[in-house]
């Protein structure tokens, strides 16, 4: 069983994780399940070929 460290020296890691979560808690996006699965809905009323920005 091979174990790996990994430190995240400069911050960089958890810098993008904070701008994920700050991402994730905007207005408008809707914390979901379906079945056991849970998942973050960004954008509740997307239409067809509209984009979004992440």
């Amino acid at each position: 069983m091979a174990v790996e460290l990994l430190y995240d020296h400069d911050g960089f890691l958890r810098d993008l994780l904070q701008n994920v979560r700050r991402r994730l808690e905007e207005p408008g996006t809707e914390r979901r399940s379906l079945g056991g699965i849970r998942y973050w809905d960004l954008k509740p009323n997307l239409a067809v070929r509209e984009a979004i920005d992440l």
